[in-house]
């Protein structure tokens, strides 16, 4: 019989990969992960199995803009309205002022 452990870091690892916290979860002697899902169902998952799903996630992860980034205002903000006459007038008149130093 072989012997099973619970280890808290396959916990994080299959609500990584399967975006689930799971009811129960065990890895096995030769490296399979055996996981109920909140639903009741129990899969089976070999070694290889966890690698691709593991590479995967990371090349995703990788791809998408850091978790806590937004987008920069100005890339969220609407363009600009054209100015009113008015302000179009007190700018050039502002422009056209000396500047002494």
């Amino acid at each position: 019989m072989s012997d099973k452990r619970q280890l808290e870091s396959d916990r994080k690892l299959i609500g990584v990969l399967f975006g689930i916290d799971p009811l129960d979860w065990c890895r096995r002697d030769d490296g399979t992960l055996v996981i109920i899902h909140p639903g009741g169902k129990k899969t089976v998952h070999t070694p290889e199995e966890i690698d691709h799903l593991s590479a995967a996630a990371l090349a995703r992860r990788s791809a998408a803009p850091p978790a806590g980034k937004k987008p920069s205002a100005a890339a969220s903000r609407p363009p600009a309205a054209p100015a009113s006459p008015a302000a179009k007038k007190a700018a050039a008149a502002g422009a056209d002022e000396e500047v002494s130093e």
